[in-house]
């Protein structure tokens, strides 16, 4: 069984590792749409809207805040409890399911990382999982 993330899940279960956010001096740049579209290799403007579509839904909210290597502040995103609850739910269903690693080992019941190797993104080349979006690039 495959199971495929769409880019909003992606980026919940990114900001779920951040949430609830107290207040620290400096936020980590993973935190930034920039940030983001780099973990996820998504353009920009999609992960700019995918995250307006999520604050609308009460998933995600943001504040202002200074950035590792940034001179002004800048907008800063973390999961709410809804959120939170929602990116859980996705990890407990991925867990649940057949996953293909990069090396295109299938792992039953896996775990996905969240970060270092990164969720994994679709790639019908790889077998990993299917494409659910169109590649916006």
């Amino acid at each position: 069984m495959h199971f495929s993330l769409t880019v909003a899940d992606r980026i919940l279960v990114l900001l779920a590792d951040y949430a609830p956010f107290p207040e620290p001096l400096v936020f980590p740049r993973d935190v930034t749409q920039e940030g983001l579209s780099e973990t996820l290799g998504t353009p920009r403007g999609y992960v700019a809207q995918q995250l307006k579509n999520l604050i609308e839904s009460g998933h995600v909210a943001w504040c202002l805040g200074r950035v590792a290597d940034y001179k002004k502040r800048l907008k800063v995103y973390f999961a709410t409890e809804t959120g939170v609850a929602e990116a859980k739910f996705l990890l407990k269903t991925i867990d649940s399911c057949a996953v293909r690693s990069p090396a295109g080992d299938c792992e039953d019941g896996g775990t996905v990382s969240r970060f270092g190797g990164g969720i994994p993104k679709s790639d019908p080349a790889r077998g990993d999982l299917r494409q659910t979006e169109p590649n916006r690039r």
